[in-house]
């Protein structure tokens, strides 16, 4: 019997460390979602339209618990936020539509693609925080700064109904370039922004037909959460510029995986 029950507990034990090592992720650089696709879909079993909406639901959990924290601390730009939110969850559905209207191998290729992108783009030579905002200063106006919002919660919105991609990695450039913020206060900016969005993408997977497992997606979520509040407690004893790239080049490595692994099946 004890073996029995360990065989059964086993792969729910799985789910809760791969969603622990989600929320670490999240917690620590700032984005995740990049690992929660292929984690849900090669380690949980997941097919790839199920795993888009639990990684949705998973990091509007995460976000909207990071933003919360950070609300009480003042850290976000609210006004900014919400101009980038609502473009988002405008073109969210949109997203979640184009999903269902592509074959589990398209969207796994699509998926692989964007990720490698977003990989090579994080590891990419950039200038600094303060360069950006300081050469921005004096050249962009507020309705340059609208209108790359408005073009970014776009693109959020449409990768998070899509592919199941929070948005992060866009977010946070547009709030140091165009709004002139620090880099921490952008960052904690875009857990709101992503949290909303990822909630109206999870919506319109649901309103699609789309239908999850309860005890997989409970596991996950509770993972998601330990990993997240332990990060939380842990970020100040790490170089983000070193994490982000370190897990750039997993990220860039786990995509090449996956794009061998497609192509030769």
């Amino acid at each position: 019997m004890i073996s029995d029950g360990y065989l059964v507990a086993a792969p729910l034990l799985v789910i809760v460390f791969l969603g622990t090592a989600l929320g670490l992720s999240v917690g620590l650089v700032g984005t995740g979602s990049v690992l929660a696709v292929p984690v849900l879909v090669y380690g949980v079993g997941l097919d790839i339209h199920t795993a888009i909406c639990v990684a949705m639901l998973t990091i509007t959990l995460l976000g909207f618990t990071g933003s919360i924290q950070k609300l009480h601390l003042g850290a976000i730009d609210l006004w900014a936020a919400s101009v980038i939110a609502v473009c988002g969850v405008l073109f969210a559905p949109l997203g979640a539509w184009f999903n269902k209207q592509l074959s589990p191998g398209f969207l796994l290729i699509l998926f692989a693609f964007a990720v490698a992108a977003i990989a090579v783009g994080t590891l990419l030579p950039q200038r600094s925080s303060a360069n950006q905002a300081g050469g921005s200063r004096a050249i962009i106006s507020k309705d340059v700064a609208v209108f790359r919002s408005i073009a970014s919660g776009a693109l959020i919105g449409l990768l998070g109904g899509l592919l199941g991609i929070s948005g992060g990695f866009v977010a946070v450039p547009v709030l140091v370039s165009y709004h002139r913020m620090e880099m921490h206060r952008a960052v904690a900016t875009s857990w709101g922004i992503v949290a909303v969005v990822s909630a109206a993408a999870t919506a319109g997977h649901v309103l699609g037909g789309q239908r999850v497992p309860l005890q997989e997606t409970l596991l996950f979520l509770i993972g998601g959460i330990i990993g997240f509040e332990i990060a939380l407690r842990i970020a100040h004893r790490f170089s983000g510029l070193g994490l982000k790239r370190l897990f750039a080049v997993a990220v860039l490595i786990m995509s090449v995986v996956m794009l061998a692994r497609l192509l030769a099946g």
